[in-house]
């Protein structure tokens, strides 16, 4: 398995799902009270999402340290 290839993969993703979650915080400050719970809803689910994904890609990163020691 290639888990350096992996953990860019992740990486590169997990930094586009943190721009997102930001982008989507930000417009839910200016966001009117109706539409409010909508987008927080929505960021609570991506924020749940981008935690996992970190913990993934930490886990590969550790992973292809152990790889290389390893060899």
């Amino acid at each position: 398995m290639c888990y350096l290839k992996m953990h860019k993969e992740y990486l590169k993703e997990l930094s586009r799902l943190k721009s997102y979650v930001k982008s989507l915080r930000q417009e839910a400050k200016i966001t009117p009270l109706e539409e409010k719970d909508h987008i927080e809803y929505r960021i609570s689910i991506l924020y749940g999402m981008y935690l996992e994904m970190k913990h993934t890609t930490e886990y590969l990163g550790k992973k292809c340290e152990v790889m290389k020691i390893g060899k």
